[in-house]
Parts: C-alpha cells; sequence; structure tokens
C-alpha cells in the first residue's frame, strides 16, 4: 500500500513519539516506519497497525492525492511485470 508519509510523520509528532515509541505500539521494526516516513510504502498489515497504534483509520494514512495515485499507478505495472519475469526465470531453471 501506497500511505501519505508526511500524514504518518505529522500524526507521530502529533502524539509526541519517536520512531522507537511508534514502532512498539504498531509491533513492527523502526526500520519499518523509517521506510514508511520516508517512501510511503507498508503492508496491509502494517498499515492497519500503524493505524491503530495512532489511533485513526486506515484511510486517513493512505495516499490520495494526484501526485501519489499516479505514481501507483507507475509502480504496480512495473512491480507485476517484474514478479512475472522473475517467476518466468525461474521456471525454465527446473
Amino acid at each position: 500500500m501506497l500511505l501519505n508519509s508526511k500524514t504518518v510523520r505529522h500524526l507521530r509528532s502529533s502524539h509526541q513519539l519517536t520512531q522507537e515509541e511508534l514502532a512498539v505500539m504498531a509491533d513492527v521494526s523502526v526500520r519499518t516506519i523509517q521506510r514508511i516516513e520516508t517512501s510511503g510504502t507498508a503492508s496491509l498489515e502494517t498499515t492497519r497497525a500503524l493505524a491503530s497504534a495512532l489511533s485513526v483509520s486506515s484511510d486517513q494514512l493512505l495516499a490520495t492525492s494526484p501526485e501519489y495515485r499516479s505514481l501507483s499507478h507507475f509502480v504496480v505495472p512495473i512491480v507485476l511485470l517484474v514478479t512475472f519475469a522473475v517467476g518466468y526465470w525461474l521456471g525454465t531453471l527446473g
């Protein structure tokens, strides 16, 4: 999922939490919090845990601006293509 990294950072700061404290509350690694606040990428499970820790809905964390939507429309097909290519390549090895 693509989260709004600025929103996550703002919510964490408004709750006066460090990245380490938020990581403990959401039961994720500090590196995961750092990645979310930098790139906005997170799994569905992590998004739900983060939303719960910050007392907001998962929807409030999602990247909804046009710039984020256009990025996700660009990235998702590339990820699917790479996944298919790697799977195909691995299939030819066996």
